[in-house]
This record gives structure tokens, C-alpha cells and sequence, in this order.
């Protein structure tokens, strides 16, 4: 799950210790940022605990949400479409 987020008004617009991108000109730039969506959906709906990871991307934008889920088998057979003929995959288990 990725969310995207308007920056906010107790944003650091300046070095901070802890997490020093989260202070590199927030205004000004998509700033990485964690986030408990993945476990807000959990207890929601209980079925989807622990099934997936979330990462949160603050964006200098007055007023924005959006999230963004994306099933991890629709991803493998894209990619597995687009570089036939380029790499292979297997799903066996194998030693390199």
C-alpha cells in the first residue's frame, strides 16, 4: 500500500536529528515518510491483517490524499509479460 499525503503544518522545514529527510525543504520536495495505514486496515477488516506492508509519501500540496494497493501477483505477471524474451522467471526452488 503506498499513501500519499499533503505535507503538514508541524512538518520540520529545517535539520532534524531523528529523520533528517523529514526536514529537507518539505515544501519543496516528496519527503518518505512511515505509516500505520497497513495495520489501520487490519483491524477493519481482519481478514487483510499482516497480508501486506505500507509506505506514506508527504507531498508539498494544501489538501491531498491518496492511496494506491497493489496486488503482488497482478505485478508478477506484468512484469513476467513485458521481459518474455528478455529474462526468465520460475517460481521453483532453485540455487544460483
Amino acid at each position: 500500500m503506498t499513501t500519499i499525503c499533503a505535507i503538514t503544518a508541524t512538518q520540520n522545514t529545517g535539520p532534524f536529528e531523528k529523520l533528517w529527510h523529514d526536514g529537507s525543504g518539505s515544501a519543496q520536495n516528496i519527503i518518505p515518510a512511515s505509516t500505520d495505514s497497513a495495520k489501520a486496515v487490519g483491524k477493519v477488516i481482519p481478514g487483510l491483517k499482516g497480508k501486506f506492508s505500507a509506505m506514506a509519501f508527504r507531498v508539498p500540496n494544501p489538501n491531498v490524499s491518496f492511496v494506491n494497493l497493489i496486488k503482488y501477483d497482478d505485478i508478477k505477471k506484468v512484469v513476467n509479460q513485458e521481459t518474455e524474451g528478455i529474462q526468465g522467471y520460475t517460481e521453483d526452488q532453485v540455487i544460483s
